[in-house]
């Protein structure tokens, strides 16, 4: 502790990556959130480390990784504490191998509203977390989000109640067995909670959404339309769209 204590780093430091820390608490030049310009964070094999360093309120961060902190029970409310907006710039972020986390916060408002004020966020993903119950209840509410990867986390039994947010362009789960059962297309209970999304890949098969859109010119990826659709036989009518990809469900 002392070690890196005294390792102070400059204010302008943009990235930070803390590997094998055996500490128990961390260093004051990090709580204190003088590190304003950080763009990206990364701890790892902190193992004896029990909860997140506050850096919600960090205005540049775009990057926050945590790994392999198997002390860590919980994701609390000190990762973010009183930050208005929390992480206004952050565009990803993954939680791996947090192997006796069990849950986001105990704090439940609180939880909801910070993961509502997620401006920036683009990639969500979990990864190898074993006693991960369940995911972010609101997570619908992450407007910005665009990819979520959910791999070896098996205890997570099923999709938030409310879903996932409508604008998200990529799912990716695996080796979560219960989850994936309850996301077989157009059987399983969570089926219809997805069926949005225009790319989704289970267990590195890559499953066919069969949304219907509507065709109003607006910019997409992806556009999928499903049985039936009616379109103009103008052999053009797929460039109207001012889309990269267009794929016809018969």
């Amino acid at each position: 502790m002392a070690i890196l204590e005294g390792l102070e780093p400059p204010c302008g430091l943009k990235q930070l990556v803390i590997t094998s820390y055996g500490g128990l608490r961390y260093p004051t030049w990090l709580v204190t959130n003088r590190l304003i310009n950080l763009v990206s964070v990364t701890l790892s094999s902190c193992k004896r480390l029990d909860s997140l360093p506050p850096l919600g309120k960090l205005p540049f961060l775009t990057n926050l990784e945590f790994k392999v902190m198997p002390a860590l029970k919980l994701i609390g409310v000190e990762l973010y504490e009183n930050a208005d907006p929390v992480f206004p710039s952050l565009e990803f972020l993954k939680l791996e191998l947090l192997e006796g986390c069990e849950e986001w916060s105990e704090a439940h408002i609180e939880q909801e509203e910070w993961l509502q004020q997620l401006p920036s966020l683009e990639e969500l993903q979990f990864t190898r977390s074993e006693e991960l119950l369940s995911l972010p209840a609101n997570l619908a509410n992450i407007s910005s989000i665009k990819k979520l990867e959910i791999s070896s986390c098996p205890e997570i039994k099923s999709l938030p109640e409310n879903g996932l947010p409508m604008l998200l362009k990529e799912l990716i789960i695996s080796q979560c067995p219960s989850l994936i059962e309850r996301c077989r297309k157009d059987e399983g209970a969570d089926w219809l909670k997805i069926a949005h999304i225009p790319y989704i890949q289970i267990d590195d098969q890559e499953i066919e959404s069969m949304t219907r859109v509507s065709c109003s010119g607006a910019a997409a990826d992806h556009v999928c339309i499903g049985a039936g659709a009616e379109h103009d036989d103008d052999d053009n009518w797929g460039n109207e769209l001012n889309c990269k990809k267009v794929f016809y469900v018969l």
